[in-house]
């Protein structure tokens, strides 16, 4: 009875053990699936050769380069400008609006608000990014892709958090494919962070490798990359 009961004991916890993670090519299977589900999500989407991207479904038109960058249509890639574009000072304040990394093929990091206040976000839920002078802050997130004039358009803004997190949803590969020379490091949403009262913090998406695609919370005057979005 006894070699009975610790045989039975046996099986149970054998049969409770972890299976091993299958692996394809060095991909893990569940990396696989989310591999796989963003390239078929990414061959809906329409190349414009001004260096954009729409998507049929949302009616959302990407710019395919994060700011700073330009769209090289024969390279088919992202790279700087030496003028440094979207790196602006206001006359009024002595505020610069971008941070030049030279090791991100160009790209520029921005605020979300030179302060970390309510100033530069609208009251209402949600609090959503605007261009506002008042106490002399200033938005670069909000400057840059306001400016914006790519394929004729002037309707370009910074996405909200649940548009970024529709990009990140594509998946690591997916994502290169579509927006080149991505960064990887976190980037503005327009939604401040509506549970700080005090309006010190805002809303940015990561796509950094070990934590791709989650949201997280940020003081405002950090500076974080930009991709601009419209409406079409």
């Amino acid at each position: 009875m006894k070699t009975i009961l610790l045989l039975s004991i046996f099986l149970f916890t054998s049969n409770c053990e972890k299976k091993p993670e299958k692996i394809f090519f060095g991909i893990p299977e569940e990396e696989r699936a989310t591999i796989l589900l963003g390239l078929l999500n990414s061959n809906n989407l329409e190349y414009t050769s001004y260096g954009t991207v729409r998507d049929p479904k949302t009616r959302l038109e990407w710019k395919r380069c994060s700011q700073g960058q330009v769209f090289r249509q024969t390279e088919q890639d992202c790279q700087g400008t030496t003028s440094q574009s979207g790196i602006t000072t206001s006359p009024q304040t002595g505020i610069t609006t971008g941070n030049l990394d030279i090791s991100a093929f160009g790209a520029i990091k921005l605020t979300y608000c030179s302060k970390p206040s309510n100033d530069c976000n609208t009251s209402a839920l949600p609090p959503a990014l605007i261009l506002n002078t008042v106490n002399n802050s200033i938005s670069g997130a909000y400057i840059s892709c306001a400016s914006e004039s790519l394929g004729s358009a002037t309707n370009w803004r910074v996405p909200s958090t649940p548009e970024l997190l529709g990009v990140a949803s594509l998946g690591r590969i997916a994502l290169l494919k579509v927006f080149p020379n991505q960064q990887e490091n976190y980037y503005w949403s327009s939604w401040s962070n509506e549970q700080d009262l005090t309006g010190r913090t805002a809303r940015a998406v990561s796509f950094y490798i070990d934590t791709y695609g989650k949201e997280s919370l940020w003081t405002k005057d950090s500076y974080f990359y930009v991709r601009c979005v419209r409406n079409y």
